[in-house]
Order: structure tokens, then sequence, then C-alpha cells
């Protein structure tokens, strides 16, 4: 799928670059004909406004024309005349055409004297002229030599050529060293995607099947009454409790991921807002006989509760859940334009390897001692994405066995405001 996808990347950002560099190469073509018949229209005019065509013409010279040998000189080849009238080619002595035998002067005659162009490429032997006529009370064919600027047009057709494959080379070879580093994320994203819809399924699996297996428990005996069936009922009721907790996970995640998220922003006093969740958990940690110490600062942000109360109660949830006869201790305050809360345990700590690891859907810290806490793993990475959504930071500092301190720190109002 993948490698697919990196072809199918590099054959589209080949195909954009060898279209702009054809249009660049065509263009230079063309420009450069265009620049060599605009120089020929010029000559043209010229003639054409009854200047009388001399060896030593000064209207010529004047236009960058040039002398050698008899024969007027234009463009970097020769200005040849052969003129005729109705019977046919005219015999003209004049010495700046003595570089054409007579037998070439017909070759060319023939070529052009049925022309209705306004000019017209022409060949003879291994050199090539741009031809134009005028006509007074004779004909004249004006042929300008063009076999300098049609090799310089190949030279430069040639050279483009090897540039053109050369940078298709160059192009080819970055394009699959970026395409390769472009579609690592998505890879990524892909294997995470999977990996946390196997997971959501796995998850989901295990309460469907506690919620199956008591019914068909309680279907199987007809004549009991509900009361009689209270066990299997309280553990349906506790697995639906489960799931549901789940898939509003899930769902929250979701929300998150999507692109349409937006947050409704409020002012919030955390010191507040923590207070009200503490309340919440204050039966937990006393059936725990968990300590609870709190010092809360009274620091405001702009934000959306739900994420706030989502944020903070899976915190005090997480170590509530991993922490046994000890103590936890909430902190709220004020640093560098950041409200910081830091939610220290005396748990059973993190160890190094699995620190970095903690945030990922669905990972719980040694599964085998923390499959009996009911959790899903999913807390923390609920915990990260608000962070993260409200431009803020968090740190973890944790020991095996002695415990973990998460620190978050958010944006405070006036700093949100700059």
């Amino acid at each position: 799928m993948f490698k697919k996808l990196r072809i199918k990347l590099t054959l589209i950002n080949l195909g954009i670059i060898m279209a702009i560099l054809l249009v660049v190469f065509t263009f230079v073509y063309f420009s450069m004909r265009a620049t060599f018949t605009r120089q020929v229209t010029n000559i043209r005019k010229v003639i054409e406004s009854g200047t009388e065509f001399k060896p030593y013409d000064e209207a010529f010279e004047s236009k960058g024309m040039s002398q050698v040998d008899g024969t007027q000189k234009v463009l970097g080849g020769a200005l040849i005349v052969i003129e005729a009238d109705e019977n046919g080619l005219i015999e003209d002595d004049k010495t700046y055409n003595n570089i054409l035998t007579t037998e070439d002067k017909e070759i060319l005659y023939e070529l052009v004297k049925n022309n209705d162009k306004d000019m017209k490429y022409v060949q003879l032997g291994e050199k090539y002229f741009i031809s134009f006529f005028v006509i007074t009370e004779t004909t004249k064919y004006y042929f300008v030599e063009a076999t300098q600027e049609r090799e310089i047009i190949a030279s430069i057709i040639r050279e483009l050529a090897f540039i053109f494959l050369g940078a298709i080379f160059l192009v080819l070879i970055g394009n699959l060293i970026m395409t390769k580093k472009a579609i690592e994320p998505i890879k990524k994203a892909w294997e995470k995607q999977k990996q946390f819809v196997g997971d959501a399924s796995h998850e989901l699996r295990t309460p469907i099947s506690a919620i199956k297996t008591n019914m068909e428990i309680v279907s199987e005996d007809n004549n009991k009454t509900v009361g009689e069936h209270r066990k299997w009922v309280d553990n349906i009721n506790q697995e639906t409790n489960r799931m549901s907790s789940l898939v509003n996970k899930l769902l929250f995640l979701s929300r998150k991921d999507s692109e349409d998220n937006t947050i409704i922003y409020e002012v919030i006093n955390l010191a507040d807002e923590i207070d009200i969740i503490l309340k919440e958990f204050e039966v937990k940690f006393n059936n725990k006989k968990i300590e609870i110490e709190s010092s809360l600062m009274n620091t405001f942000i702009k934000g959306d509760k739900t994420d706030i109360h989502q944020l903070v109660s899976s915190i005090i949830d997480n170590a509530l859940k991993y922490t046994e006869n000890g103590t936890v201790k909430i902190r709220l305050y004020e640093d560098s334009n950041y409200s910081v809360l830091e939610i220290s345990d005396t748990g059973i700590g993190i160890s190094e390897e699995e620190k970095h690891k903690v945030f990922e859907r669905f990972y719980r810290v040694d599964r085998a001692r923390s499959s009996a806490k009911k959790g899903y793993g999913l807390g923390l990475s609920i915990v990260k994405s608000i962070v993260e959504e409200y431009k803020g930071k968090i740190e973890l500092n944790t020991k095996l066995n002695e415990g973990s301190t998460f620190i978050i720190k958010i944006p405070t109002m006036e700093h949100k405001e700059k």
C-alpha cells in the first residue's frame, strides 16, 4: 500500500516537474526563433521603406550590418538578393552576390518563386536561409543566411535536452528520498490507527462478552425473580458502565482528533475547578485511605470547562488507581505566564523504559499488574491531547516503586491574549 503510494507521489511530482521544464524550454526555443525572425522583419522593413540596397548602404550599417568581401553581412550570415521578373531570373553582376553561383541562385529561385508567405525557411546544401520578397518593377527575393543561428538553436536544444534529462534524474532521486520521508509519518499514523482500532475492539469485546454471559445465565432460568438474579444484573450493569466509559473516552479522543474541533473559550479559575473535582473524588480517596494534600493558587486561563475537568480528573484518577495507602499531593501556581499544575503520588511509579509510552493510547504500565485496575490506557492520552490543544506542556517525573509527578503547564489568560 505505502509502496504504491510512494510510487504514485513520485510519478505525480515527476510529471509536474517535467511539464514545468518542457514549458520553460519550449518558451526559450520559441523566444530565440522569434528574436531571429523579428530581426529579419526589421531588415525587411528597411528594404520596403525604399532604401536603395548598396554594398556600402549607410542605412544598413546603422542597423548593425556590415560588409565583408563585397557581401552584405547581417545577424552573422550573408544577405543575398535574387531579382526576377515575369520572364524569370534576372542575371545580376553585383559583386556582393558572387558568393552564390548561377546554379545556386536558380535553385533558390525555384524554391521561393511561388511563395505567398511573408517568410520562408529554405535549405541549400548545408546552408539555411530565411527568405522574403519585395515587389516593385521587378521582384526581389532576399535571403538572410540563418545557418549559424540554426546551429546555435540546435546546440541550445541539445544542451536543454541534457539539462532536461539530468534534471529529471535528480528530481527522481530527490523525490524517492523525499517521498520516503514524507510517507513515514503517514505510515506511523496508519499503524497507530490500526493499533487503536485493534485495541478498541479488544477492550470492547471484554465487557460485551461479560454482558452476554450474564444475560445467558439470566435467560436460562425464567422462574427466578429479578431480585434472585441480582448478582448477574449487577454484573451486567457494571460491564455496561465500563463499556459506556470506554465509548465516551473514544468519542472524546475522536473529537479532539477532528479538524472541526473548536474550543468554546471562557474564563476559568483553575483553583475552583480543581476544588470541585477533588470533592468528587473525596469518597474514593477515603475508601482507599489515601491522604490528599492540596495547595491551590487562584490562576486564570481561557478554555473549556469540560476539557479542564477531563484533564485534571484523568490525572487524579490515575494517581488514585496506582496508589495504595499513600499520599497524593496537588499543587497549583503560576510561573512565567503559565498556570502550573503538579500532581504527585506515592504509587507504583513507572520505569524509565515505559516513561515515554504512557501517553500512547491503550498503553498500560505493566499490564499484568494494572489489569486488575480496570483501566483502558486512555486517560493519559486524553490528557496529552488536551494539553497540546491548549498550547501547553506536560512533563513526567517518575521512579519505579517510588511514585510519579505530572507537571502540566497551560498558558494563563493574560499570556493567551498577547
